[in-house]
């Protein structure tokens, strides 16, 4: 999986297993947004990410890296990217 693969799941509600098998439930989120700027260890960190519960509490106290996660799953559809949507539209021209 690369980054900018799992950057699409940011801010969504996702399970996530690691490569030590912990399976991780939550919102996932990357450190050093302006949301957590506050705590230091979701702050300062570079090219982490975590998640958070419905209390906005870290899941398990874990942050990992992309090369961590063994399995990601997403309960909501995630939306194409333009480029995507080029790549799988087909245009129908008559030239007659």
């Amino acid at each position: 999986m690369t980054r900018n693969e799992l950057e699409r799941y940011l801010g969504r509600c996702v399970t996530i297993t690691l490569l030590d098998n912990t399976v991780i439930e939550g919102t996932l989120h990357k450190t050093g947004e302006k949301a957590f700027e506050n705590d230091p260890n979701l702050s300062v960190p570079v090219n982490f990410y975590f998640c958070i519960d419905v209390n906005n509490k870290v899941v398990k106290n874990t942050a990992f890296r992309v090369s961590h996660i063994r399995r990601i799953s997403c309960c909501e559809k995630l939306r194409m990217t333009n480029f995507e949507k080029i790549g799988t539209c087909t245009i129908n021209i008559d030239l007659r």
